[in-house]
């Protein structure tokens, strides 16, 4: 990017390239020449205060008992002279940027660079901010001064980071991204992290072993139970069951009902006794409505009629006892269905009609359990007549 009246010369090359940075030269000097012949300059480069405050700068006389430090391009204070405790004399930042930015060819990148820098660590920001803005005229593309002046490289663009907050997008790990994407970039490596517990719950090695199945059990993050659920379906049996002890420690609210779907379709024994001593465990109502419905709706397959079972026996609801006792007059699972009747109530064995009428009569006197709608633990059942 060189500027067409460049020539060879070098005198007639630092005069012509002056004119290329003339706003900032002229601002600068405009305060460092204007000001002496306006107004009588104290020479102070730092001012202390009665309070203790320092503030560096060029000291101006704007009226008898008052001074102005000039800090910054644009930025001065004003203070009574019985405020100042000390005046050190020396050479303003401002003005040394001046005599800097003087010095430099305007076509010298590098330079400017020196100088912004020299003027953020001397305090005059605004100066250096239109130093980095030449750094961007001589090279459109330097990361540090579109960094400087508020850009962000988004898709290969450089883009105001106004506009980017304005879409709604946040700089996450050096990428601007959206809530959702930075939500989705954290689930799945937390995600990640779950599978190498579980991985490791398995593991030869008892240490590890035992050190991962206690992290495991030991977690309560929420960003967590998404994964949490997808796993339930995990190929691994142990790790389904220790999945569900995991989503134990968060409400019941986030996986009940998923988990009592993957119940109703679980296979192993060991996994569903883990399952339903949570559901069990949780004594929330909604349970013994599911059972009920699903009960009344049981499909044809087995191990989900075996499931729904299962829940009934371990989950007693008032809800789940006229259905129950609906499948008393089913040939496969009429037995099952009566004996578990039995056991909860006692008496003998009933078809449905038998059941249907005892409990009409029954219902209101069974006793709940904390006033919950859990029927209250059975005593030993007695064999007497009903």
């Amino acid at each position: 990017m060189r500027d067409p009246r460049l020539t060879s010369d070098p005198t007639r090359r630092k005069s012509s390239s002056r004119a290329i940075f003339p706003a900032l030269r002229l601002e600068i000097l405009g305060l460092a020449v204007g000001s002496l012949l306006v107004v009588p300059q104290v020479g102070a480069d730092q001012v202390v205060l009665e309070n203790g405050n320092r503030l560096e700068g060029r000291v101006e006389a704007v009226s008898p008992g008052k001074i102005r430090i000039v800090i910054d391009e644009g930025q001065s204070v004003v203070v009574n002279l019985d405020q100042v405790a000390e005046r050190i004399p020396g050479v303003a930042p401002i003005d040394r940027f001046a005599q800097r930015l003087d010095r430099l060819e305007s076509e010298d990148r590098d330079g400017h660079i020196e100088l912004a820098h020299w003027g953020e660590e001397h305090g005059v920001r605004r100066l250096a901010r239109q130093a980095w803005r030449q750094v961007l005229r001589l090279d459109p593309h330097h990361p540090g001064a579109r960094n400087r002046l508020g850009y962000a490289l988004h898709k290969n663009r450089w883009v105001k980071r106004e506009e980017l907050e304005n879409l709604g997008l946040q700089l996450f790990r050096g990428t601007w991204m959206t809530g959702d994407g930075i939500a989705l970039v954290r689930s799945e490596e937390r995600a990640a992290e779950l599978d190498a517990l579980l991985a490791d719950s398995g593991h030869d090695n008892k240490f590890v072993r035992e050190n991962a199945m206690h992290r495991l059990l030991e977690l309560r993050d929420p960003e967590l139970i998404p994964a949490l659920k997808k796993r339930l379906s995990d190929s691994d049996p142990l790790r389904r069951m220790l999945v569900g002890r995991v989503l134990g420690n968060f409400t019941f609210e986030t996986w009940g009902e998923p988990l009592y779907r993957a119940f109703l379709t679980e296979a192993r024994s060991e996994v569903r006794s883990g399952w339903a001593a949570l559901l069990r465990g949780s004594k929330e109502p909604q349970i013994g409505d599911w059972i009920a419905r699903d009960l009344r709706s049981p499909g044809d397959d087995p191990v989900r009629r075996r499931s729904l079972l299962i829940l009934a026996r371990m989950c007693p609801t008032r809800p789940v006892v006229p259905s129950l006792i609906e499948w008393v007059g089913d040939p496969a699972w009429g037995p099952p269905a009566n004996r578990q009747l039995v056991t909860w109530f006692g008496g003998v064995e009933r078809d449905a009609a038998g059941w249907r009428s005892w409990w009409e009569g029954a219902r209101s006197q069974i006793p709940l359990d904390l006033g919950d709608g859990w029927l209250a633990p059975p005593e030993r059942p007695s064999r007497r007549g009903g």
